[in-house]
């Protein structure tokens, strides 16, 4: 398994995507997409994910050291990973990219080490989101006030940022409180 620090995401972010405060049931929907054993996660938080296989070979990257974890730290809007190309089976982006200032490039960066790469994150563009937007000028979840969330992303974006990857799979996971995530993995040509 390659050595790695946290790749990073936002300075101001210091959110981590652990169990509770992921949307429930979310870490075990995305576990039934995962291919491979080796995987890299962008954005790790506190490496609960990462602990819910633990026979999988994980890498992970943050912004911040973890304790306790053996974690690659980097900007994931600016820096270049650390690993050679395709050396991933699967990279994910759970709930990572609207809290960075340049999404765009974390995941040009996740397609060059993965052969396969999986993004969630909230989706604004349903009819709900679009009214919110419209009465308040924030999307549902951009409201923290604390800039946690400051990137939306809308369906078209994640196209283009696919490129000619193909989109095996898209989801559309929700808890019941009417917030959604969006789940999309693309595999490499």
């Amino acid at each position: 398994m390659d050595d790695f620090t946290p790749l990073g995401q936002n300075k101001r972010h210091n959110a981590t995507v652990a169990e509770e405060q992921a949307m429930p049931g979310l870490h075990q929907r995305l576990l039934q997409l995962i291919s491979g054993e080796k995987i890299l996660d962008l954005g790790c938080g506190s490496g609960h994910f990462s602990r819910l296989l633990p026979d999988k070979k994980f890498s992970l990257v943050d912004c911040l050291p973890r304790q306790g974890l053996n974690n690659t730290v980097a900007d994931l809007s600016h820096d270049t990973l650390p690993f050679t190309d395709a050396s991933f089976d699967t990279v994910l982006l759970i709930e990572v990219a609207e809290h960075l200032e340049n999404p765009w490039h974390a995941v040009r960066e996740a397609k060059r080490v993965g052969r396969c790469v999986i993004i969630s994150t909230p989706i604004v563009d349903d009819l709900r989101n679009k009214l919110i937007y419209l009465l308040h000028g924030r999307f549902f979840f951009f409201f923290s006030g604390d800039d946690d969330h400051i990137q939306p992303l809308f369906r078209k974006q994640l196209d283009w940022m696919r490129g000619d990857w193909t989109k095996t799979e898209e989801l559309v996971y929700g808890d019941g409180s009417g917030a959604k995530t969006l789940i999309q993995k693309w595999m490499r040509p």
